[in-house]
């Protein structure tokens, strides 16, 4: 037996979009939203692995970032974060409860880091019924040295399939003042791009384009 969908809270402009998609695809608006649904639904229960890279302007964006990531992972998510003993990030998420993922010596990443950051994989007990969240300052910290390090770091990182959601955050400032090229590298060791400033966030989007998109 079927149902009618009812959607609350869904703003003006959002519904604009969903009716002239309905317009454009010949599909109700009531189909549209029953896809989008199915589509969530039949992720319910796999395995998911999302590896993002998040930008941040300054400490104040920072701490609200990790605010908000805080405040919508109340429920049902099991929370580590890693990175530099005394970073602004571990010591707020420390303030929030979040399990330091971070293995002492902390000088010993440098050395190896991707032997060190195995040792933390390994160190992960996932918990039923609670999905993986990550914060990791490590990425940012190797940039402070080489980005191409942080890169080729990030690389063999995302090779890994680590379960639920990993977020390397960094400074800004720390990645974007080096060469266009290994920028770019490191953006596509992720999945997505994001940059904080203030209390708003961004979502970058990094594609390969042919010249022609210039004119047309």
């Amino acid at each position: 037996m079927t149902r009618d969908i009812l959607v609350r809270g869904l703003d003006e402009e959002v519904h604009s979009k969903i009716a002239n998609a309905s317009e454009q695809l010949g599909m109700s608006v009531n189909s549209i939203i029953k896809d989008a649904a199915d589509k969530w639904v039949s992720q319910l229960g796999k395995e998911r692995h999302r590896h993002d890279l998040i930008l941040y302007s300054d400490d104040e964006s920072l701490k609200y970032l990790l605010s908000k990531m805080n405040e919508l992972t109340e429920t049902n998510w099991f929370k580590i974060c890693c990175g530099p003993p005394k970073h602004l990030g571990i010591t707020t998420l420390a303030k929030y409860n979040w399990l330091d993922g971070t293995i002492k010596p902390y000088e010993k990443f440098y050395q190896n880091p991707t032997e060190y950051a195995k040792k933390i994989i390994d160190s992960i007990k996932p918990q039923k019924n609670k999905q993986l969240l990550i914060a990791a300052f490590l990425t940012g910290d190797l940039a402070n040295d080489s980005i191409k390090k942080s890169a080729k770091f990030c690389e063999w990182y995302d090779k890994k399939h680590v379960p639920g959601i990993t977020h390397c955050i960094a400074l800004t400032e720390t990645i974007m003042q080096n060469k266009i090229e290994d920028i770019l590298e490191l953006f596509n060791c992720h999945e997505q791009i994001f940059v904080v400033k203030n209390k708003t966030l961004h979502r970058l989007r990094v594609t390969e384009e042919n010249f022609y998109t210039l004119v047309v």
